[in-house]
């Protein structure tokens, strides 16, 4: 089942939880913290786009790129098959690669 957080859980937590700037470099391993790549790849895997602007708004860039992944906001736009998202993103310039459609 596809995930459908509120605006108010992703303020919730891009503001009261440890983040940090980027993308993650896990290899599989858990932290205690999130990185923006990990908020901005839900929103975009949700299909939330008024999310996503507001991700942007707050510093995220919709740019980070995430090893495996490419750029996280195209793959996780593509990985929940929100074709609006993606393109709206392209219509932005945000191009894609192999990785979008993998």
């Amino acid at each position: 089942q596809m995930p459908c957080f509120s605006m108010d859980w992703f303020q919730c937590v891009f503001h009261f939880f440890k983040r940090w700037n980027g993308a993650n470099w896990r290899s599989g391993k858990y932290y205690d913290h999130l990185y923006d790549s990990d908020l901005m790849y839900l929103a975009a895997f949700q299909g939330s786009k008024k999310v996503m602007e507001w991700l942007v708004s707050q510093g995220i860039s919709l740019d980070i790129w995430r090893y495996y992944h490419g750029v996280v906001a195209a793959a996780g736009a593509a990985g929940g098959g929100h074709l609006h998202v993606l393109e709206w993103l392209r219509s932005e310039g945000h191009g894609f690669n192999v990785w979008t459609c993998s």
